[in-house]
């Protein structure tokens, strides 16, 4: 009857209450056995399943779950999250995708996710040797998601090495114009090559007029002018960013 699931379920539910795991795991294991019951089944032993860290057994269980109703935005973020934890990154990209095409998810979320995993597969393929695919997976998550920083940072130091210094330095320059970062300005000066004090002011110079307001923009100013012992600059540059002014010069 229309009862006997329900039943089961709120028999299940009353022994998670009670604490009672083993007797709740009983009850969501008989559910698999009715095709009326099975995902509520497999649902409540998912749950069990993460909340208990067994990795390998919720990753079964969500395939299967994901199989019955992929359209559960539930089940497909939590199958992602374990292909993700557990470093099965072109599962969990097909997975993002899937999310994607029936609109679990919304576009740039499924775009960031996709830099994420290019970003890891570059690893991969790096510590496999492979520095071409490691180049073009970087490449795809520095397009996807130009904020991904450690992924641009990554790409850029690639470029500097295989001495394209003038694509590290645009896609520096690139991204400093909507998300200036710290981390950019090291490779941006190697890329343009200005391995001195005055050189390094100019280059600095170069990468904060694409953003002039930007705190950042005034902090790698203020880094270049300490480095070349410009401490006038350097102050005002602090003062800029708001980072106060308290600036003494080395000993």
């Amino acid at each position: 009857s229309g009862s006997v699931p329900l039943t089961r379920l709120l028999s299940a539910q009353s022994a998670q209450l009670e604490g009672d795991e083993k007797a709740a795991e009983r009850f969501f294991t008989d559910m698999l056995e009715d095709p009326e019951t099975r995902f509520l089944g497999l649902r409540g032993l998912l749950t069990q399943a993460v909340k208990a860290g067994k990795r390998d057994r919720a990753l079964d269980l969500a395939r299967q779950a994901y199989r019955l109703q992929p359209k559960s935005e539930w089940v497909a973020s939590t199958l992602f999250e374990l292909q993700s934890a557990s470093g099965s990154w072109l599962n969990a990209s097909g997975t993002n995708d899937d999310m994607a095409r029936k609109r679990l998810i919304e576009r740039p979320d499924a775009d960031r996710r996709r830099a994420v995993i290019a970003f890891e597969l570059s690893k991969e393929a790096d510590a496999a040797g492979d520095a071409d695919k490691a180049l073009k997976e970087l490449k795809t998550a520095c397009d996807l998601a130009p904020d991904l920083i450690p992924a641009c940072v990554a790409l850029m130091r690639r470029y500097v090495g295989a001495n394209q210094h003038r694509k590290a330095v645009s896609l520096a320059e690139k991204i400093w114009a909507g998300t200036p970062h710290p981390d950019l300005l090291e490779p941006y000066l190697e890329a343009k090559k200005a391995p001195d004090g005055i050189a390094r002011v100019k280059a600095a110079e170069k990468l904060s007029a694409i953003n002039p307001k930007h705190a950042e923009s005034h902090l790698a100013l203020a880094r270049a002018a300490l480095d070349a012992a410009l401490w006038g600059e350097a102050r005002k540059h602090l003062k800029e960013a708001g980072a106060g002014d308290g600036l003494e010069p080395a000993a």
